[in-house]
């Protein structure tokens, strides 16, 4: 089951490397893109067949990332007059009608060429990184230096000019201490004293967008996730850097932003990679791709807050998960890749025969699986009575421990048969910030890769939500947030 983009994806009209359809073929599903009428209605003849939209992300993907007049159906269609289940499954009839008039014609040694006419690719080249096949000996030996990098050396470079920061909306207390060590800030609405800044006022959201003083945008709450999302495109459109603090508008909207002529790279959101740019998480990385714990068996977290902290968490205004499993799912990107057969659910439940606060999820699970082929899951409890934040991966030769959110040491605890760990309890992310990180290694970072790579990975992240959560809440693109009634049933 496909839940996200690949390097061995294809767009519909590629059948798969060194394959190619007859021209005509080829053209005429391509050109499906042109006609609304395609994403509305199935052909007359028409194969049923079961439709899972998640078995196509994939394809999808590749599909949206080379032609941009799918996207502008997309954005017009749905959900407006279609839903998103409708628009595809339309879409994908039209294509195996089409497949089933022609047979594939073999390429050798030949890569799928994309006509150039019709479509553009804005995919980044792929780098193969090879793992190191070092012995245990060379290992042991590095790893003093890996922890010693890791402690010493802050996961991002100062940038060499002050960076001019713009303000829409109400950003939170955390991203306020990470601007702070800028120079200049331009906020829409007052926010009252801020020590540290440099501030000058602005009418209106455009003003802030498009000052030349400007050069990156942090979008903090609004009233709505339209709102949110207009606000993202104004900061696209004027070509700087934008952060966005909610990931929920973020998801909606990947689909508009991520080939969107107006920006390669879409809105970054800080609440979700935030959390990843502490120095434990480069040392966990080296751990696993360097070989000290071996062969990598099993992974597994359990997260347990009670239903104080998870209302302090989301303000009975998101669901936990998307605040807490999206952080989740992208640690567990950043550490192992894409993830596989990614399946979820969610529930709600009665405790102590007390009333629900809320109508959101008290509990969420899915299982996966590496690249690797190691196996994994992950328990949410936000109705808890006590508290649990525990990362584990365990390997043939060793084992980790890791807390995801928690700061205060021991944050991560290695079990090594290879060799000990130094100084390991200083491993923590409290200073600088894990915001403040975020922020100054996109600042500084004058090329797109590091920006590419965390994009993409928020995008596979929104699509696991979605994955996980479907059942329980339904379809993003139909706005589930605005009919709770209907959660959990």
């Amino acid at each position: 089951m496909g839940q996200s983009v690949s390097s061995s994806a294809h767009p519909p009209w590629i059948p798969g490397p060194g394959l190619r359809y007859p021209k005509e073929v080829e053209d005429k599903i391509v050109n499906l893109s042109q006609s609304e009428t395609v994403f509305l209605s199935p052909p007359e003849e028409v194969v049923h067949q079961v439709f899972v939209l998640e078995d196509y992300y994939e394809v999808i993907e590749a599909a949206l990332q080379h032609d941009d007049r799918l996207l502008k159906q997309l954005e017009n269609l749905v959900p407006s007059k279609v839903s998103e289940d409708d628009f595809w499954k339309n879409y994908f009839s039209h294509v195996s009608n089409l497949r089933r008039s022609a047979e594939a014609i073999d390429v050798p040694n030949a890569e799928p060429k994309i006509p150039s006419t019709t479509i553009k690719s804005l995919s980044p080249p792929t780098t193969l990184v090879q793992i190191n096949n070092a012995s245990e000996k060379d290992i042991d030996a590095a790893l003093v230096s890996y922890v010693k990098t890791a402690v010493t050396l802050p996961p991002f470079v100062l940038p060499t000019k002050p960076i001019n920061w713009g303000i829409i909306g109400s950003p939170s207390s955390e991203i306020l201490k990470a601007l702070s060590i800028k120079q200049i800030c331009n906020i829409k609405a007052s926010l009252g004293p801020l020590p540290g800044y440099k501030v000058r006022q602005h009418a209106s959201a455009t003003d802030v967008a498009v000052d030349e003083a400007v050069n990156g945008v942090y979008v903090g709450s609004c009233q709505s996730d339209e709102e949110c999302i207009e606000r993202c495109k104004l900061v696209l459109r004027a070509g700087k850097i934008c952060f966005v603090q909610s990931c929920r508008p973020l998801f909606l909207a990947y689909d508009l932003f991520k080939c969107s002529p107006i920006s390669a790279i879409p809105p970054l959101c800080s609440q979700i990679s935030c959390n990843a740019f502490g120095p434990r998480w480069s040392l966990c990385l080296q751990m696993i791709e360097n070989g000290h714990l071996g062969t990598i068996g099993t992974v597994q977290y359990r997260l347990s807050l009670s239903r104080q902290a998870t209302t302090e968490l989301t303000g009975n205004s998101v669901s936990p998960f998307e605040c807490t499993g999206s952080v989740t799912l992208y640690i567990l990107d950043l550490l192992f890749g894409t993830l596989q057969g990614v399946h979820g659910i969610a529930t709600r439940t009665v405790q102590d025969d007390k009333p629900l606060a809320s109508p959101f999820e008290t509990a969420t699970a899915f299982v996966f699986r590496t690249e690797s082929n190691a196996v994994g899951s992950a328990v949410f409890n936000f109705a808890s009575k006590h508290a649990e934040d525990k990362l584990t991966i365990t390997g043939t030769k060793g084992c980790m421990t890791i807390a995801v959110f928690a700061n205060e040491p021991p944050a991560i605890v290695i079990d090594s048969k290879i060799a000990a760990i130094p100084n390991i309890e200083s491993l923590t992310s409290s200073s600088p910030s894990n915001e403040e990180c975020l922020i100054r290694t996109f600042i500084a970072e004058s090329g797109s890769g590091i920006k590419r790579s965390v994009v993409d990975r928020q995008r596979r992240v929104g699509k696991l939500v979605d994955i996980i959560l479907r059942e329980f809440y339904g379809d993003r693109h139909d706005y589930y947030w605005t009919r709770s009634e209907t959660w959990g049933r």
